[in-house]
């Protein structure tokens, strides 16, 4: 289980990231988490006022005894009827009152789940694997470059750089969602799969180290790169 806060900040970096428009469901989602995040912050602001203002109660309570106004078992009936916790009571209190709102803050984003595939990391990987295919030509042509090359092909190396760099960050986000459980996946499945529709006409792994080459190669050579969910890889293999 992960915090309120944090269920918040994860698909606030999402829709960050990937500059998406968020669709109707995935903004309602962001904002019912977030209406958690401020209800969960003000229930435990609260608990902690309350239990403040007993504590001074109590500090007033003793100076009656010490002045006689109360006897110490009128304190006692006057705690009881307050519904006096001791610390470590309030302490499950507070921390279990927390774990309410994480719960349900993690709910929300766990029901949206593959929702976060169709809505913002498919549009997202699309968009930079529609700019890359501008370029991958270039590069898989002339070959993989260590260094920049005073030539007019240099700008087509600069562009897939960039554009391979946050492919890989789609892919990183999407491995770390579906990890987390957000995204639904299978232990037996091929992890290739969840990004690239024919990864058998990938570039072969001793090449993998050079990146924007490896990359464009697999533009170029069809296996298409795209960010698919678990039920979208089921309904390709049974077509």
């Amino acid at each position: 289980m992960f915090r309120a806060t944090e269920a918040l900040d994860i698909i606030d970096q999402v829709l960050t990231d990937s500059k998406i428009e968020p669709t109707d469901r995935v903004a309602a989602t962001r904002d019912a988490i977030a209406e958690l995040v401020h209800r969960r912050a003000t229930a435990l602001d609260s608990l902690i006022k309350a239990n403040a203002a007993l504590d001074a109660d109590i500090d007033s309570l003793a100076l009656h005894v010490v002045t006689g106004q109360l006897t110490p078992a009128e304190v006692v009936s006057r705690l009881s009827e307050a519904g006096r916790r001791d610390e470590r009571a309030f302490t499950s209190l507070k921390n279990k009152t927390g774990h309410a709102f994480d719960r349900e803050a993690e709910f929300e984003l766990r029901k949206l789940g593959d929702a976060l595939v169709y809505d913002v990391l498919a549009p997202w990987s699309e968009r930079i694997i529609t700019d890359l295919t501008e370029v991958a030509d270039v590069v898989v042509e002339h070959g993989h470059r260590s260094a920049p090359q005073p030539d007019r092909h240099q700008p087509a190396y600069d562009r897939a750089t960039e554009l391979v760099a946050e492919l890989h960050k789609v892919w990183v986000t999407t491995a770390a969602l579906r990890g987390r459980g957000i995204l639904t996946s299978d232990d037996a499945l091929d992890p290739r799969l969840y990004a690239f529709e024919a990864p058998h006409k990938l570039a072969d792994l001793s090449t993998e180290h050079r990146e924007v080459w490896w990359s464009c190669y697999a533009v170029v050579n069809g296996a298409k790169p795209r960010i698919r969910s678990l039920d979208q890889i089921g309904a390709a293999r049974a077509a």
